[in-house]
């Protein structure tokens, strides 16, 4: 990554107040205020309906995953398939940046579920089955940890790019001190979206309602207790 600019946020002054507040040892929650406040256009992106069929195709997966599972030789293997089908799903268009992070975003929660915590490949496929009944909560906590999950990515996409930026200001700053307070910002992020509660859980009103929860979640976001 460098210090290329082209990595770098645009330079307007929205992003300019997030690599400020991240650059001069700005508290998490400001970071993280600066970071919402300043994505607008990523709003729009994460709102699109290429990535609501992610969180619609979670509804479907919230019965279907536990026996899709128990019938895999591994659990891996599963996540896999299902990860295919869903980029190859007529609804889910590819080749943007949010739609890339949508992805992952999709992988990381169903790895997350099914591996209870712990590293998927130490369970069988019906201990994995077991874990995903245990973890995945309500149809509607499901697409919340989602939302949840999807706003982590876009924090960390936001914060690696600017690591040139934050060794140039703080030249001691080592590449674990950059990686902790990515991961610090991102777990902010990820809570601010599951702290959105989602209502209805069929998949015509999560596609329909899911440009609504993630402005909701961005509004969250920018907020700075006094």
């Amino acid at each position: 990554m460098g210090t290329s600019t082209s990595f770098r946020s645009p330079p307007v002054t929205r992003w300019r107040a997030f690599t400020t507040a991240l650059t001069s040892g700005a508290s998490i929650e400001r970071v993280r205020s600066e970071l919402f406040n300043a994505g607008n256009e990523w709003e729009t992106a994460l709102a699109s309906d290429a990535v609501a069929a992610y969180a619609a195709l979670l509804l479907d997966l919230y019965n279907s995953m536990p026996d899709r599972l128990r019938s895999g030789e591994r659990p891996e293997g599963v996540l896999q398939a299902v990860a295919t089908a869903a980029k190859t799903d007529r609804l889910v268009e590819t080749g943007s940046a949010a739609e890339a992070m949508a992805e992952r975003a999709f992988v990381r929660l169903l790895m997350r579920t099914s591996g209870g915590g712990g590293s998927l490949s130490q369970l069988t496929s019906s201990e994995a089955a077991q874990q995903f009944v245990a973890q995945r909560g309500t149809p509607n906590r499901f697409v919340s940890e989602y939302l949840a999950e999807l706003l982590g990515q876009y924090a960390r996409h936001a914060t690696a790019r600017e690591a040139g930026r934050i060794t140039e200001a703080v030249p001691e700053a080592k590449v674990s001190d950059t990686r902790r307070l990515t991961r610090e910002i991102a777990i902010a992020a990820a809570k601010v979206g599951s702290q959105v509660e989602v209502d209805g859980t069929t998949l015509p009103a999560i596609r329909n309602n899911w440009a609504s929860l993630v402005a909701e979640a961005f509004a969250k976001g920018t907020r700075v207790r006094v």
